[in-house]
């Protein structure tokens, strides 16, 4: 099968990928929260006094910022983003709506890039105008 025959087949069948039944991340435990606006003075005062038994204040430092565990953010299997970017390209030229990812967006998002290359190359600083999108 060509590939354009590949892409075209996928931009027809939006659902092409399966979902995975794994969660992509796992909740780090905290305290839980409150909400207690709605409540009388007296009432939100006592609430605090016992939410406070269970939960006393814990002052941030190093330690307690430190996450515990890594957390894996993975796409569901069969999953393709080069295959889903152009499936997406497809359907907006066959539906003629404009995709997210516009031409404007795709130059903001390598602009730093290049700009990074050219001032290596050149051995000198670049300045940016993000209004007109050009060098100063």
């Amino acid at each position: 099968m060509s590939i354009l025959r590949l892409f075209l087949r996928l931009a027809h069948n939006p659902n092409h990928h399966v979902p995975s039944s794994e969660p992509l991340c796992r909740r780090r435990t905290t305290e839980p929260g409150y909400s207690i606006d709605t409540f009388p003075k007296a009432t939100q005062e006592e609430f605090l006094r016992e939410y406070r038994k269970q939960h006393p204040t814990q002052h941030a430092n190093a330690d307690s910022m430190r996450p515990d565990r890594e957390d894996k953010y993975l796409p569901p299997p069969g999953y393709s983003d080069h295959l889903e970017h152009h499936r997406v390209f497809i359907e907006a030229v066959r539906s003629r709506k404009p995709v997210v990812e516009d031409p404007v967006f795709g130059f903001r998002a390598a602009g730093p890039a290049l700009l990074s290359n050219i001032s290596y190359f050149e051995q000198r600083m670049c300045k940016w105008d993000p209004k007109t999108m050009a060098l100063a």
